[in-house]
């Protein structure tokens, strides 16, 4: 703990930190990621979610997980024990599709599905978290729908 303790006193961190504080600035912030003007309330952006989370966890079963990110694509397979006790079975990562280049929504899917491959057969559940700041519009806003 001392080698530590040394390291935070020689690049002047407060490694005395109050927790209860430091969350409760983090929560406020996260709260303000999520109103509509983002961009100069928080110095998060957060996505809301729009769908219910599972009224349980699951049990004895295995979840495909995707998180979409900026930078990269992560997917994996957990098991859940008897228990509800997660294991990660296997993980992949990969360039998150259209960083390089633009794509066509049929390229930028297809590579989403070739990602995915190894997993195809391995799960009836997935959960998908798209981990990338963007405005989405209502479809009333959108043309064409």
């Amino acid at each position: 703990m001392k080698v530590i303790d040394d390291f935070f006193k020689r690049n002047n961190f407060d490694y005395k930190i109050d927790i209860e504080y430091a969350s409760s600035i983090l929560l406020e912030d996260m709260k303000k990621g999520l109103e509509s003007n983002f961009e100069t309330a928080s110095s998060m952006d957060m996505i809301p979610l729009w769908k219910n989370l599972p009224d349980s966890i699951p049990k004895d079963k295995k979840v495909i997980i995707i998180d979409a990110g900026g930078t990269n694509f992560r997917a994996g397979l957990v098991y859940f024990d008897k228990k509800g006790v997660p294991e990660i079975i296997s993980f992949f990562k990969h360039p998150m599709p259209a960083i390089d280049r633009e794509m066509t929504n049929e390229e930028f899917f297809d590579s989403i599905a070739e990602y995915l491959e190894p997993l195809r057969d391995e799960a009836e559940v997935i959960s998908f978290c798209f981990s990338y700041a963007v405005k989405i519009f209502s479809r009333r806003r959108r043309p064409g729908y």
